[in-house]
């Protein structure tokens, strides 16, 4: 099935993804043949590297191996700006001064936490995003978790949170934990997005076929749906629209 991914390492040289346009266009290449037909990348984004000029490598580097892909690989594939920003209580004012970057220029903000994170804190982040008029989503949430206690992702969702998932983090049997609760989360329709959140070719490449078979086989048409393209097209829609609170 085709899909869009919301989340993804592949610029090269600027976090601890790709090292270098060899391998970026390596993992494009990968991106295509598992039916990948556009991307946001998502940078890690923080305080400690907020700038103007960050923002603007990140959206260089869009527009160059966006050129790249079709010249090198024959297709035309939208790469978007955004970045997987470190939630701080510096986040909403470093967004509204252009040093760090919503998802696509949308409404969005790709957000995540440190592990051991209280659910208080995360809470009060999502209510902060929210209320100065962004849609937070919630990155690889199957890391936290303090967001496996029953009823926490509904109470999230409901303040306005948007969840997103790794795809790598659903594929495990029986005796996989992390696997098994993703699964659960998706089955009673819990979670907004998938994202490869691929950092290379190798270990963290972006491999989804054995996961949309879980998918297709467990969840309904739409739902996959939006989970893999129709939601991630909602931010792309959501592109220039926002205004930050002051």
């Amino acid at each position: 099935m085709k899909k869009i991914d919301m989340h993804c390492h592949i610029l090269p040289g600027i976090d601890d993804g790709s090292a270098n346009p060899k391998e970026t266009l390596a993992m494009l290449r990968m991106a295509l043949n598992q039916d990948f037909v556009g991307m946001i990348v998502t940078p890690h984004g923080s305080v400690r590297n907020a700038s103007v000029e960050r923002v603007q490598e990140i959206r260089t580097l869009c527009k160059k191996f966006r050129i790249q892909a079709y010249q090198r690989l024959g297709v035309r594939l939208p790469v978007f700006p955004g970045q997987e920003i470190m939630y701080s209580v510096d986040t909403r004012q470093l967004l509204k001064e252009g040093k760090l970057l919503t998802l696509a220029d949308s409404r969005y903000v790709l957000l995540e936490f440190l592990p051991g994170t209280a659910y208080s804190k995360i809470f009060s982040a999502v209510r902060q995003m929210q209320m100065a008029g962004y849609v937070p989503i919630l990155a690889h949430v199957e890391r936290y978790h303090v967001l496996r206690e029953e009823g926490r992702l509904e109470e999230l969702a409901d303040t306005g949170a948007r969840i997103q998932m790794n795809y790598s983090s659903i594929d495990g049997g029986w005796n996989n934990n992390t696997a098994q609760w993703c699964k659960r989360q998706l089955k009673d329709g819990l979670v907004h997005y998938l994202g490869t959140d691929m950092h290379n070719s190798g270990e963290r490449s972006p491999q989804t076929e054995h996961v949309e078979k879980w998918l297709n086989k467990n969840l309904s048409e739409d739902y996959v749906w939006a989970l893999i393209q129709g939601n991630a097209r909602r931010i792309l829609d959501d592109r220039g629209s926002h205004k930050p609170k002051t």
